[in-house]
C-alpha cells in the first residue's frame, strides 16, 4: 500500500505545482494588462513574458496575499493625516457606473472637520485603469472656497504602484531641495462612511493655490505624459488658467514648444 501510495503523492505534487503556476501567470498577464495599461497586441508580449516583470509580479502579489491576512485594524490615532469622507451611495454609484469616464465627474461628499461636516467635492483620478480597475482608486478631493487642508484646497490621494510608495514622495523632495517647483507630498489614511480604505499618497494638486504658495504669480499650469508631449500642444491638459474667460487658449504653450523646437541655443537662452 505503502509503495502504491507514492506515485499519487507525486501526481498529486505535480498536479498542484502546476496550478499554482498557471495561477500565478494568469495573475501576471491579468494585473499587466488591467492595472499597466497593457493591450493585447504582440508589441507588448514580449514585455509581459520577460522574466524579471514576471518575478516582480509575483513577489508583489505573495507580498499582496500577506499583507492582506496578516494586517491589523487600523489604529484609530495615526501619524499619518486622516480624511474622514461620508459619501451618499447614489453619488459613488454615478462615479462607478461607466468607468473610465463616469470617475472624471465630481460628485458631492462631506468632510469631517472637528466641529463639523464640511460638504466636498469628490472623484476618482488618474487615467490608468490602475487608479479606477482595482478596490483601492485613487481620489481627488476639491474644498470649497475658504476651506482647505494645510492651507490646500485640493488634494489626490493616489493608490500607490509599488508596495513602498516612495518613489515619487524622494522625486519631490530632491526636486525641492534643487529649487524645482515640487507639490506637498506623503501619506495619509483614507475613510469612507467608516470604513478605512488603506494608506494613499497624498500630494497636493497642481493649481493656482500651488503657485501662491510657492509666491508665484498664477498663469497657466499644463500636465503632459505622453512621449509626444514636446511636440503637440493638444498632447498636454490645461490645469490651470490665468485666463479664466479663454481657458482653452494655448498661446503660451505653443510659443514655448516652437522656441523648443525651432530656435537655435543662442534664442532659446
Amino acid at each position: 500500500m505503502h509503495y502504491q501510495a507514492k506515485p499519487k503523492i507525486k501526481r498529486l505534487i505535480y498536479f498542484l505545482a502546476i496550478l499554482f503556476l498557471v495561477q500565478i501567470t494568469y495573475f501576471h498577464v491579468h494585473s499587466l494588462e488591467k492595472y499597466l495599461g497593457f493591450p493585447r497586441d504582440k508589441a507588448h508580449w514580449a514585455n509581459i513574458i520577460q522574466f524579471k516583470s514576471f518575478a516582480l509580479t509575483t513577489f508583489n502579489h505573495l507580498a499582496g496575499f500577506f499583507n492582506l491576512i496578516t494586517a491589523r485594524p487600523p489604529l484609530k490615532i495615526s501619524g499619518l493625516t486622516t480624511f474622514p469622507l461620508a459619501v451618499k451611495q447614489e453619488n459613488l454609484e454615478l462615479l462607478f457606473q461607466n468607468l473610465p469616464k463616469s470617475g472624471d465627474q465630481y460628485v458631492t461628499a462631506f468632510y469631517c472637520m472637528p466641529d463639523r461636516w464640511q460638504d466636498v467635492k469628490i472623484k476618482l483620478r488618474g487615467d490608468n485603469s490602475f487608479h479606477w480597475g482595482g478596490d483601492q482608486k485613487s481620489w481627488r478631493i476639491k474644498f470649497n472656497k475658504g476651506q482647505s487642508i494645510k492651507g490646500q484646497r485640493t488634494w489626490n490621494l493616489i493608490n500607490p504602484r509599488s508596495l513602498s510608495g516612495v518613489q515619487w514622495l524622494l522625486g519631490d523632495r530632491l526636486g525641492e531641495a534643487f529649487g524645482v517647483l515640487s507639490p506637498r507630498s506623503g501619506f495619509g489614511r483614507l475613510f469612507m462612511d467608516q470604513k478605512f480604505y488603506g494608506v494613499y499618497q497624498v500630494v497636493s494638486h497642481m493649481d493656482e493655490d500651488f503657485l501662491r504658495r510657492k509666491r508665484r504669480i498664477p498663469g497657466d499650469i499644463y500636465n503632459g505624459e505622453s512621449g509626444s508631449i514636446w511636440k503637440k500642444s493638444e498632447m498636454w491638459t490645461k490645469t490651470a488658467q490665468f485666463d479664466s474667460s479663454n481657458p482653452e487658449d494655448r498661446t503660451s504653450l505653443t510659443h514655448f514648444l516652437e522656441v523648443l523646437n525651432q530656435a537655435q541655443p543662442t534664442e532659446f537662452k
